[in-house]
């Protein structure tokens, strides 16, 4: 139905949904990575409205830079990357995208 309510249920209470983005992103989204804590691979995704050049980052908990994943043009539209974080220990890292006007960091666990 509408206003994010669910007019007929098994239990016939009415149930809510949030939504899960209020805002239009002006720039893009970073997702939380997945799976999260990771052995050695995991997905970061993301979500580009305006065509810039970005940067995809990762420090260790820090603030120390561990390793450059991207860095490169992207056109609006989702992404996702399959990060290897062969060359890090073990950890609590911070992943950080920017672009030329904003950056957005989430954190990740890694445990080998």
């Amino acid at each position: 139905g509408g206003g994010n309510i669910i007019y007929t249920t098994t239990s016939g209470m009415p149930v809510f949904v949030e939504s899960y983005c209020d805002k239009i992103p002006t720039d893009f989204l970073l997702f939380q990575n997945y799976p999260n804590p990771f052995n050695s691979e995991t997905i970061i995704e993301f979500y580009i409205k305006s065509s810039d050049y970005y940067k995809l980052e990762i420090y260790d908990i820090t603030g120390m830079k561990a390793e450059d994943v991207l860095s490169r043009y992207f056109k609006y539209g989702n992404y996702k990357i399959k990060y290897d974080a062969k060359n890090l220990s073990s950890g609590i890292y911070i992943y950080r995208l920017s672009s030329t006007n904003k950056s957005v960091s989430k954190k990740f666990t890694l445990i080998k």
